[in-house]
């Protein structure tokens, strides 16, 4: 058996953000749907081969990305990984690492930093203004990403976490 896991809400936002308002006759929004649908079937188009999953699950997040929910790539967290991966595999099935960056989706609360993202804009998750990036913060959060990655392929005793 191979499970492949997708993160539906993150689909979702993709989905209700990157397309066009598109409506029903009787004026009701269905862009969002419409999008997450051709992104799932896109997906499942484009896997196939040895590497075809078996079966595909869409997870949702229960009630919002915080930061309770979500593992910051770093040592300390390789004991939980350890237990996550040995589980997932006990079964057959394979995990995937997405790294990622909260922008201006991250709380002040949890880094005691103000959010950054692209350009200066209010954030509603946030509840504040986020700053926009400048070039130290690109070189920062560059080599941030380059440090988990890292992280994710040589951080489990040898065996990687993450296959490139």
């Amino acid at each position: 058996m191979h499970l492949l896991l997708v993160d539906g809400s993150g689909y979702i936002f993709r989905a209700f953000h990157a397309l066009p308002q598109f409506t029903r006759s009787d004026k009701l929004p269905v862009g969002c749907v419409l999008g997450f649908c051709n992104m799932i079937f896109k997906l499942e188009q484009d896997l196939q081969g040895d590497d075809a999953p078996t079966h595909i699950a869409v997870v949702f997040d229960y009630s919002g990305r915080t930061f309770r929910d979500q593992i910051w790539m770093r040592e300390e967290a390789f004991d939980g990984l350890r237990q996550f991966a040995a589980a997932v595999h006990a079964d057959g099935a394979r995990a995937a690492i997405q790294i990622g960056h909260a922008g201006w989706f991250s709380s002040p609360h949890a880094t005691r930093t103000t959010p950054i993202g692209p350009s200066a804009t209010f954030s509603p998750h946030a509840q504040c203004k986020a700053r926009a990036m400048d070039e130290s913060d690109f070189e920062r959060v560059t080599g941030e990403f380059a440090s988990a990655a890292r992280l994710a392929v040589s951080g489990n005793g040898g065996r990687p976490w993450l296959r490139l």
